[in-house]
């Protein structure tokens, strides 16, 4: 599969995990951008789990929600190709826009408010090498009491990770790669969401507007986590 089109789910390191609103995010109320955290929560979680293949059966993963049946695919060359135009307009009316900022520009205007967005990369970077040093030190180790010592540092190292993560997230989920990203993943979301109806399976919205403006906001954040699964499971 095209690493172009699911990128943007694939986890940043071992531990996977804004406050500057330029402009309403692509028509997103607060309740779809929870969405968005669910997906970014659930890959977390993933990354902990020796195997999926408990999650998925013929890349298909089907689920009961509110008494009805759905299911949630990997989508098909076709739909991957129609998500990708309809990002591929997104980006030309956000680049047309002077409100929206690519990530290096808005990189830089933190750093005017002295916000180091690179800083807290490197806090991250510093901080999993020494979770790796500590991991070899863990596995030379018989007592324990430094077992228990070494293990609660370890995961202090891996909580500060995903602290860092998460603020630099935060930070920079208005830049236009972050915006098309999420644009992305919730234009395939609506895709291949099915509900099945008389043996039948159907997309459960019709159009992406439809997707967009419903309420159903607990039914899209599972169809979500699920949808993270069969993407974390296409990338390994």
């Amino acid at each position: 599969m095209g690493s172009n089109l699911f990128a943007p789910c694939q986890l940043k390191n071992k531990t996977g995990v804004g406050f500057l609103c330029l402009k309403k995010e692509l028509c997103m109320d607060d309740e779809q951008k929870k969405i968005m955290d669910e997906v970014t929560h659930k890959m977390q979680e993933l990354n902990e789990m020796d195997s999926l293949e408990q999650f998925l059966k013929d890349n298909v993963n089907e689920f009961v929600f509110m008494d009805k049946h759905y299911r949630v695919r990997k989508p098909n060359p076709i739909e991957k190709e129609a998500a990708n135009k309809e990002r591929m307009k997104k980006y030309f009316i956000m680049l047309k826009d002077p409100a929206y900022m690519f990530r290096k520009q808005l990189i830089s205007l933190y750093l005017t408010k002295n916000v180091d967005i690179e800083a807290l990369e490197q806090d991250t970077k510093n901080s999993f090498a020494i979770e790796q040093n500590l991991l070899k030190r863990l596995a030379l180790t018989e007592n324990p009491s430094d077992i228990n010592l070494l293990e609660t540092e370890i995961e202090s190292c891996r909580q500060k990770q995903q602290n860092l993560f998460i603020e630099k997230e935060e930070l920079l989920k208005y830049c236009i790669e972050k915006q098309l990203d999420d644009f992305l993943k919730f234009y395939l979301i609506f895709q291949v969401l099915e509900i099945e109806t008389s043996g039948q399976w159907t997309r459960v919205y019709k159009t992406y507007e439809e997707f967009m403006a419903s309420p159903d906001e607990m039914l899209q954040a599972k169809a979500a986590q699920v949808f993270a699964v069969l993407i974390y499971h296409d990338s390994l």
